[in-house]
């Protein structure tokens, strides 16, 4: 799993799956969202700033937020991009 605020986010996540039990297919470690390169940090960071100016959608509402990532992360890591 990753975040971009896992010491915010985990504790929540952990506490809820400690109680209720954690799923099969769900890693129980979270990791910072991070890149080899300088180049698709900035392209995260941008394709972020693009879902939000396109969705105006709620922010911090969880799905909506899963949502804004997985957009930046696709963004970033996306070949032949500069």
């Amino acid at each position: 799993m990753r975040s971009d605020a896992p010491e915010l986010d985990w504790p929540f996540i952990q506490e809820m799956f400690d109680h209720n039990g954690w799923p099969s297919n769900l890693r129980q470690k979270c990791g910072a969202i991070s890149f080899a390169e300088s180049s698709q940090f900035h392209r995260f960071n941008v394709g972020l700033h693009s879902f939000w100016k396109d969705n105006k959608s709620r922010q911090h509402h969880a799905l909506v937020d899963a949502r804004s990532l997985l957009f930046a992360w696709k963004f970033a890591i996306r070949r032949g991009v500069q």
